[in-house]
Formats: C-alpha cells, structure tokens, sequence
C-alpha cells in the first residue's frame, strides 16, 4: 500500500490517492482516488481494517481493505483535517495515536468505560474494544491474555448489572445476545460488532468475554466488563 499526493513536485496530475500492488510492484491498482494521500496503517490484528491519512480531507478508514474495491469512510470524530501518521499502540491494539501537521497527536477515544467484573483463572484476560459505536458503523472487540485454544463467549446487554456467575460478576445483565468466541492459539480473538443504522443515540451496550480455564473456580474465567453508548 502507497499514499500519493498529485503532482507532488509538479503540477496537479490527477493521480493522487492510495495504491495497492499484489505482485510485488510489477503493477499497481488504485483503491482510493483521494487528491494527495500521506500514509495508510493497516489494523494488526484485523487486516481488513486500516486507517488513511490525508493532506486536507482528514482521516479515513476502511473495513473491507482486502476486497476488489474497498470502501473508504471519513472518520468524523477526529477535529483536524490533516493528520500525518496512524499508530496502534504496542500495549493495546484498540487504541490508536495519531500525528498531526502542526496540531499535536492525538489518541484515539471510542467511547467504551472499563467497567470491571473480571474473573481471574490461570491468566487474567483483558477485554478491549476498537471504533466507537456509531450508527450504521462497525466496532470491534478484542480479547487478550486468555488461555489459549479455549472456548468462549461474549455477552451483551443493554443494562448494567451485577449478578454473581460461577464466582464471579456477569455485568451485562439482562443477556440479550452470546455470540461464540473462541480464544485462539494466543488467548485472543477479535469479535466485530455492527452497530445497526437505526440505533438511537445514547443507546447503552455492555459486553464481556467469558471462557473455560481450567485454572479458575469452577473452570470458567471472566473479562473486565465494558459499556458505550452510541454517539
């Protein structure tokens, strides 16, 4: 993937925006026809996912990076309108920094509030999620730390709870959803989450991971629990 900015040391060419090559640069295909793009950072845990900067049209991103054609949208949340470079952090994948021209950097804020309610077994897992939810739109969660090649299940809800669950805290309470998540040969795994275009904002979603570990009460481990609201 190459960012190009027309007519960069000349005049306007018309030929700025992101390029993809599959061979190895013997020919290229153009994915984004955006006037001067800078830089395209692709999701290290989810190569369908990456973030575009741009000269003056601010950042955008894509879910669908691996297709014929991807879609690009305007990431609106984000204040200036030229960003330079997009960071994900080593300690967390969901969070992402982003560099400015002449504005600072910037860390991405999706909104999710770690609500505690973690279950500790032979590790203690982590759950964490990418993309704030907005309508039409999809957000990602992802859990780390976890007992490798384990099943597992994430939960949601749309009320915050506290109900006691093999020793441990079931914060999305009542369940409306459990979606089967298996932690793979890392302890992790990603889990996309598509916000429905008719949701409401403020709407409230609440989400946990639970897996087997055989080094917990009752053989079954919890994540921390995390809550957002649609915006």
């Amino acid at each position: 993937l190459v960012g190009v900015w027309s007519g960069w040391g000349g005049a306007p060419n018309n030929r700025g925006g992101l390029y993809r090559t599959t061979d190895r640069s013997l020919s290229w295909q153009r994915l984004w026809p955006s006037d001067r793009v800078s830089s395209c950072t692709v999701d290290p845990l989810d190569h369908q996912f990456a973030f575009v900067t741009t000269e003056t049209e601010g950042l955008w991103c894509t879910t669908n990076l691996q297709s014929p054609a991807p879609s690009f949208q305007p990431v609106t949340s984000f204040p200036f309108r030229q960003p330079e470079r997009v960071f994900f952090a080593p300690h967390d994948p969901c969070e992402i920094w982003v560099t400015t021209f002449g504005n600072g950097v910037y860390r991405g804020d999706t909104g999710f509030v770690d609500l505690g309610g973690g279950k500790a077994g032979s590790t203690v897992s982590r759950l964490t999620a990418c993309v704030q939810l907005s309508p039409g739109t999809s957000a990602r969660y992802g859990v780390q730390r976890g007992v490798a090649n384990t099943p597992g299940a994430m939960v949601f809800g749309l009320q915050q709870g506290a109900v006691p669950l093999f020793g441990g805290t079931l914060v999305p309470t009542p369940i409306v959803a459990t979606v089967f998540a298996p932690l793979d040969a890392t302890g992790a795994c990603m889990l996309p989450f598509a916000t429905p275009a008719s949701a409401l904002l403020g709407w409230n979603v609440f989400a946990q991971h639970w897996s087997v570990d055989p080094g917990a009460t009752f053989q079954v481990a919890a994540t921390n629990a995390l809550g957002a609201s649609v915006r």
